[in-house]
């Protein structure tokens, strides 16, 4: 339930981004019991997979770039690779389109990242791109006053992590 689901990059991150990728290109996929071990198995039912698909094939409908494919692997539906889907700002009267997403506020069970590219850290944007879920967020970054502003900030989560994951629980 606390998976990340959405990553905001302040900028290109390309270093960052080629190690996400190859991570994520490097997940092995199985059964609980096979050998070797899987990082990660199936979603609930191929009923789930289903829905995932379909939310999936809506959100690419709505412009961005694929960076890496939800698809089903082996012969079951529900085995899913991981999909990375980079969404596109839109253009809004009166306010700065680098900071502004259509905001997509369905839970995703499964194996899916959107990621958003701003130019600098505004904590508005956490929210701008938030869900009303408003189970957890989290910051990667060395600077306080990013996490001070985050603090500030009118976001909405249970649980707020500086440099931790956010599945689990909280360590703070």
């Amino acid at each position: 339930c606390s998976c990340a689901r959405r990553l905001i990059l302040i900028g290109e991150q390309r270093e960052f981004m080629d190690e996400l990728l190859r991570l994520t290109d490097s997940i092995r996929i199985g059964a609980p019991k096979d050998d070797p071990a899987p990082f990660m198995g199936p979603v609930i039912s191929e009923a789930a997979a289903d829905r995932l698909f379909e939310q999936w094939n809506q959100m690419v409908a709505r412009g961005g770039d694929v960076l890496r494919p939800l698809k089903s692997i082996g012969s079951r539906r529900n085995f899913l690779s991981p999909g990375i889907f980079e969404r596109k700002p839109v253009q809004i009267p009166n306010a700065p389109a680098e900071y502004l997403f259509e905001r997509l506020d369905e839970e995703m069970f499964g194996p899916i990242l959107q990621i958003f590219r701003v130019p600098k850290f505004y904590p508005d944007v956490i929210i701008a791109a938030a869900t009303r879920f408003g189970l957890c967020t989290g910051l990667l970054s060395d600077d306080v006053e990013d996490w001070n502003q985050l603090q500030r900030s009118s976001i909405r989560a249970g649980v707020i992590s500086w440099n931790r994951p956010t599945t689990g629980a909280s360590s703070a």
